[in-house]
């Protein structure tokens, strides 16, 4: 019995470092400027790194909660994605990514704008943050690679207004996490403003946008490489891996008798590198046990 209890406790450990090992992996596996598919439904992702901080360039389109479709029309989700509540908005992004803070909302624009960008107001401000967050294919130039679109609202009580879509196709509201008293902070953008407004409505009162963004500042670590040492018949890395966290500063093979050092950048604004190293040596031959003179 004390066997299979203990089988049992070592399956369950599996089981947790499988499911929490890969969580944590594919953390570290957001890399800017790469795709990320949400293991939970497949739907891919392009990223941007923005400042410091590391964005999905599209609309979080995940079904596998209460949503409300842009304009009424799901044939709408794949271009502009869904809308949440605020309370759903909080829990929606996949594993790694996060809600936006209102803190990290207006780094975003304040990283953006060259006029007067207050992170405590209440209304527009922060040209021309808008624009560079709209899309081409909006009125924007999206300078800064977020590529917003007009997905509009969908107002979800009596208490605010008529229950429907609203102002599709002229305005976005990105939900963050944060509060103002007891209303939850979102940003705006609009059609003709090159601002961006700060504003708080009522809780689960309006469906809106979801934006993702990574939730750590992820380290550079070394590969399975690091420290391995190659023999002189070995001309490439092989199964080995330089980084497991970051890019390689360098691929160069390490030549005969001699190593290659090399560094792991962070990711997602992580800003402290790993210094690693591999090396390649001529290994001479010995003899085997037959080696020994028979009588």
């Amino acid at each position: 019995m004390l066997m299979q209890n203990q089988k049992h406790l070592q399956l369950i450990i599996l089981s947790l470092f499988l499911v929490f090992g890969f969580a944590i992996q594919s953390v570290f596996a957001v890399t800017c400027g790469t795709s990320f598919t949400d293991a939970r439904d497949g739907q891919v992702y392009s990223t941007v790194l923005i400042g410091s901080q590391c964005w999905m360039t599209k609309n979080l389109n995940y079904a596998g909660v209460t949503y409300y479709c842009p304009n009424n029309d799901c044939n709408n989700r794949n271009t502009y994605g869904l809308l949440y509540t605020d309370s759903v908005a909080r829990t929606v992004c996949p594993s790694g990514w996060t809600l936006p803070t209102d803190s990290e909302w207006h780094t975003l624009e304040g990283y953006l704008a060259t006029e007067t960008c207050s992170s405590t107001r209440m209304g527009l401000g922060c040209s021309p943050a808008g624009q560079k967050l709209k899309s081409s294919g909006w009125d924007g130039n999206n300078l800064s690679g977020f590529s917003a679109l007009s997905a509009g609202g969908y107002i979800v009580s009596e208490s605010v207004g008529t229950i429907g879509p609203n102002s599709f196709g002229t305005y976005a509201f990105f939900w963050t996490s944060s509060f103002y008293s007891s209303f939850p902070i979102g940003y705006e953008l609009f059609t003709g403003s090159n601002e961006v407004r700060r504003n708080a409505y009522g809780a689960d009162k309006y469906a809106s946008s979801v934006r993702c963004v990574a939730g750590a500042t992820v380290n550079g670590a070394c590969g399975s490489a690091n420290g391995h040492n190659y023999t002189s018949s070995d001309t490439t890395w092989g199964s080995y891996t330089q980084c497991s966290v970051g890019s390689p500063s360098t691929t160069a093979f390490p030549a005969i008798n001699s190593s290659t050092t090399w560094t792991c950048s962070g990711v997602n604004g992580g800003s402290v590198s790993a210094n690693c190293t591999a090396s390649r040596t001529i290994i001479n031959g010995t003899c085997g046990t037959a080696n020994r003179t028979f009588a």
